[in-house]
């Protein structure tokens, strides 16, 4: 998953939605710890109008490596 960026979109406008859409697409090394994970928000916009006139809500992520345990 490190350096893939995902995107996530939400038709009602929700940060909230839009973020779990991103969160939901990763798919997690079922080989490497669960304590925590590190999310970076690249980039939040908003895709407006097309043939159906409509406004979408997406948000980018990628995942951070964790820091290196000494």
């Amino acid at each position: 998953m490190d350096n893939q960026e995902l995107i996530g979109y939400s038709n009602s406008l929700s940060f909230d939605d839009a973020f779990k859409h991103a969160i939901d697409q990763i798919s997690e090394d079922p080989n490497e710890p669960t304590d925590m994970r590190i999310y970076v928000i690249s980039e939040i916009g908003l895709e407006r109008g097309g043939v159906v006139l409509m406004d979408r809500l997406f948000v980018k992520i990628k995942r951070k490596p964790l820091p290196k345990q000494a």
